[in-house]
């Protein structure tokens, strides 16, 4: 028996008739079910129930048999030992608290007739991976509009718990944070992770300290990437020298080595060692980029920090010794774009998060509401459902919802699953 069904029936008291009776004869009321748990612990809190002639008030689990207690080790667990009732599909095992005392329990089966639960396999088994899609034109606008909200909200917290945790161990550094989470997306997805990895073996307080000499910082850089190693030309072979001078001084390790980037299958434009070019342009052009961020609140200023001349030589190389017939452009509209999504959002979010203020937040969703949504396969699959995607707020809503519910058919956890279950006859 799936669990999200048998939240959803506690949740909406989705039974057919009434008294309830627990599974050792005495009387049930609920007066209220209880929110649902998000966090660790029981499922549902705050419930207010009455047991015969004694009102409780609790924690509730829910389970599709008694005996998943034991299997799911909540015995041990000090989070489960207030719960006042445990509802359960099959009632094949009496638990006990630690005080031997026998935790009240409700067998749901008793009160199902079984057609909401043949509706609810039905709709959920349906061989495609949007299980509403029959069903959205005919859901109300509202719903569809709160749902991206809710699942806006969603995904950039779940963004913004790596970027905290970021925080901590830069010690509250956001300058330092910003650089890290700007260096992983600067790989653009094929190199992400040699990004995030180079980042991590960059002293941060070299970069502020030699700010004001870009080609130390050039050298710093390409230098730990593993770039300088055999220099094919008199500009890399500059950049080796005042990276080895500036190893030797400040006892530079580790250091990554070239086989570590992709270079394959990727546009010159797109070549790990532009884009290390660009990311220090751009970080480089003014101090203090994290301030920058947080004192706008104009997408066009967030665009202007992304906007930076690349170094002539740049401009004509891909790669060190690799020339170009037609010079790189600086980024894009489409490349800021991506940049505004996966770095200005989250981190807005988790600073919001980190010192308890919300315009941040709000400031986060105003930006992608400002922004072009992203064309890939998800939004393409949502947009031939007849759906709207207007923005990226839109487009990064519905990819959460898809990753996160639609293909892991946690439909009752959506409310537009909910709204059509509950719509049944």
């Amino acid at each position: 028996m799936d669990e999200y069904f048998l939240h959803y029936l506690w949740k909406f008291q989705k039974f057919d008739h009434k008294p309830f009776r627990l599974t050792n004869g005495s009387e049930l009321q609920v007066f209220y079910p209880g929110y649902s748990n998000q966090n660790a612990g029981p499922d549902f809190l705050e419930a207010k129930i009455r047991i015969d002639n004694i009102e409780w008030a609790g924690a509730v689990e829910i389970h599709h048999r008694a005996s998943d207690w034991i299997h799911h080790n909540h015995q041990s667990d000090k989070k489960y030992h207030g719960v006042i009732l445990h509802v359960v599909w099959v009632a094949d095992k009496d638990i006990q608290l630690p005080d031997g005392t026998i935790i009240p329990t409700f067998q749901m089966a008793d009160y199902q007739n079984g057609s909401l639960e043949a509706d609810y396999r039905k709709y959920i088994n349906q061989p495609v991976n949007i299980k509403c899609a029959s069903f959205l034109h005919r859901i109300d606008p509202l719903t569809i509009t709160n749902m991206l909200d809710q699942a806006l909200v969603e995904r950039l917290s779940q963004k913004s718990d790596k970027i905290l945790g970021l925080a901590k161990s830069c010690g509250g550094d956001w300058e330092k944070v910003t650089f890290r989470i700007l260096a992983e997306n600067f790989g653009f997805s094929v190199n992400n992770s040699a990004f995030e990895a180079w980042a991590r073996t960059i002293d941060f307080s070299l970069l502020n300290r030699y700010s004001d000499q870009p080609d130390k910082c050039f050298a710093l850089a390409f230098g730990q990437a593993g770039f300088l190693d055999d220099p094919p030309d008199a500009y890399a072979e500059e950049l080796k020298g005042e990276y080895l001078h500036l190893k030797n001084k400040h006892q530079l390790s580790p250091m990554m080595e070239r086989h570590h980037w992709k270079f394959s299958r990727l546009r010159p434009a797109n070549f790990p060692t532009v884009r290390m070019a660009e990311l220090l342009t751009v970080y480089l052009k003014k101090q203090g980029f994290f301030s920058s961020l947080i004192h706008t609140s104009d997408i066009k200023e967030v665009n202007k920090l992304f906007k930076s001349e690349l170094p002539a030589y740049w401009k004509n190389h891909y790669d060190f010794g690799m020339k170009l017939q037609k010079r790189i452009n600086n980024l894009g509209q489409a490349s800021i774009d991506i940049l505004i999504i996966n770095v200005v959002a989250p981190l807005l979010a988790a600073y919001s998060r980190y010192i308890d203020d919300q315009q941040y937040m709000d400031r986060a969703v105003q930006f992608l509401n400002a922004i072009a949504p992203e064309e890939n396969k998800i939004t393409r699959e949502w947009s031939a459902l007849g759906l709207s995607i207007n923005n990226a707020a839109d487009s990064q809503a519905l990819i959460q919802r898809y990753k996160n519910y639609c293909i892991k058919k946690r439909c009752l956890n959506c409310n537009i699953g909910i709204a059509i279950l509950h719509s049944r006859p």
